[in-house]
């Protein structure tokens, strides 16, 4: 090649990448922002129902992820690298369904662009689901849209629970129902659901079912209020944070609440999570395997998934590290998704308490009386002559 033009090669081919990074970020903006909204929305459906449902009949497991909002400067500016890392833990270390995300709209979108940035590699993203407070302006729903979020959790109980929907539905993202059931409504669930749907006027993509739950000191205040109707005032409120709230500094300093009693929870007919997928709000205190035991609970109650509240995470209140969430969740859900038997070691050893161990104690026992060894109650020298000058060995 000639110099001149070798040297112009050279000047453009590092900026090549770039280039190129920029032209295909420039095209995926367009195709999203030429795509109707309604298109959009059925490709995050499919998204959803193939992550939140198992063909396998398996419990799908997602964590709720809280992002607190940065307290000062400094953490501000190295939020983004911690979300990012965050969002890459989630999805390669914990193998989570799905990420079920509230926080500032920044930190949420910031965490659904990770998730598009390995779409086409393996393994692929997965969907993000906001479920902070719903925006009131409808280009935030849309810049969530833009960023990947594919869902959006929306309170049954809220006033403006069918317009929420309707607006999550026009700016490409599906909305998921959360629907709040006592201990004494379980038989109501099928009507519950029933009524979601029409007021929706069609399924969603999924209910996320949440069971209203009391401490043990707040079912002991119970009981005195059933006995006397005066006391309102001293029942304490239920310390049950709704899916995406971000704490209070107050909630923030009170220590978390230990569910000390299992929650009765309804029996999901096939019928029913056929037609719907169902999610159920997992709560429990971390240790001693109660975690498993209760998505155990959801799975035999014929729930679809569950939905790993932030409350499992040990003084996420206090302490909301990122750092320490990614690596609880990924030894979490690694440990609820493993296929390897818990109880191999209780197994092996009872295999050789039973009968290798037997069999060698008799072995042994048959090799004493034997006299190969000698008497057992030998003292002094043997009784036959032992020549050691011609060979005899003297030991075993």
């Amino acid at each position: 090649q000639h110099p001149s033009r070798k040297a112009a090669l050279t000047m453009i081919s590092p900026t090549l990448p770039l280039v190129l990074l920029v032209a295909t970020a420039a095209i995926t903006n367009a195709l999203v922002t030429s795509t109707p909204p309604s298109q959009v929305a059925e490709v995050a459906r499919g998204r959803l129902h193939e992550a939140l449902t198992s063909m396998a009949g398996k419990l799908t497991l997602s964590p709720e992820i809280v992002i607190p909002e940065p307290s000062d400067p400094t953490a501000l500016l190295l939020q983004s690298t911690a979300v990012q890392s965050l969002s890459e833990r989630i999805r390669t270390r914990a193998k989570a369904n799905a990420a079920f995300v509230s926080g500032s709209l920044g930190a949420v979108q910031t965490f659904a662009r990770e998730q598009e940035t390995v779409r086409g590699n393996f393994p692929g993203p997965i969907p993000v689901v906001y479920c902070g407070e719903i925006p009131s302006e409808p280009e935030d729903l849309e810049e969530l849209c833009e960023s990947g979020v594919a869902g959006i959790v929306v309170r049954a109980s809220d006033p403006d629970f069918v317009e929420h929907c309707t607006n999550a539905l026009g700016a490409g993202m599906q909305p998921i129902p959360e629907v709040m059931i006592a201990e004494d409504q379980t038989s109501d669930c099928q009507a519950v659901v029933e009524e979601v749907c029409s007021k929706l006027g069609s399924d969603p993509v999924c209910i996320l079912v949440t069971m209203e739950q009391i401490g043990e000191d707040e079912g002991e205040e119970a009981e005195e209020e059933e006995k006397d109707d005066d006391d309102d005032d001293d029942i304490m409120a239920i310390p049950m944070v709704q899916v995406g709230e971000v704490p209070t500094p107050e909630e923030e300093s009170k220590p978390a609440v230990k569910i000390t009693k299992e929650v009765k929870l309804p029996t999901i007919s096939s019928e029913l999570k056929q037609r719907v997928p169902i999610l159920g709000s997992v709560v429990a205190t971390p240790g001693e395997n109660r975690i498993g035991d209760e998505t155990r609970r959801f799975k035999e109650a014929g729930f679809t998934g569950g939905l790993l509240r932030a409350d499992c995470v040990p003084g996420f209140r206090m302490n909301p590290d990122l750092d320490m969430v990614s690596m609880f969740w990924s030894a979490c859900i690694g440990d609820l998704k493993s296929l390897k038997s818990k109880s191999f070691s209780f197994r092996a050893k009872n295999h050789m308490e039973k009968n290798q161990a037997q069999e060698w104690a008799k072995y042994q026992m048959d090799v004493i009386e034997s006299g190969a060894i000698g008497a057992a109650d030998h003292e002094g020298e043997p009784d036959v002559p032992v020549d050691i000058m011609n060979g005899d060995y003297v030991g075993f």
